[in-house]
């Protein structure tokens, strides 16, 4: 097997281990994810992670489609266990967000 691969593979393992601890702390009730920064997160390594698909990525790709993979999970279990109150920094930063990925897209 290519050392990529199990590099990949590994990578995604760690990804997933170091979640652990943050989605436990979720469930026992000690952390509240805010959900708009979560949804933010999953956006941007999302699109971070299809640009490099686009570009012939693979294994090296993985652990940024992990990453997003659980982001998304944080924000939709935030959405019953976390906070959900948006401020006007959050709108700010969400649109910054995606002018970053506009900007990105085209140059």
């Amino acid at each position: 097997m290519d050392y990529k691969i199990i590099l990949g593979i590994v990578a995604v393992v760690v990804g997933f281990i170091s979640y652990a601890p943050y989605f436990k702390d979720i469930f026992y009730g000690k952390t509240r994810p805010h959900s708009f920064s979560w949804f933010i997160w999953a956006l941007l390594e999302g699109t971070a992670f299809f640009a490099q698909l686009s570009k012939g990525g693979s294994s090296g790709a993985w652990v940024t489609g992990t990453t997003a993979l659980l982001c998304l999970s944080v924000f939709i279990v935030s959405l019953s266990r976390g906070e959900k109150k948006f401020t006007n920094i959050d709108k700010i930063s969400f649109a910054g967000g995606l002018l970053g990925i506009v900007v990105w897209f085209f140059f």
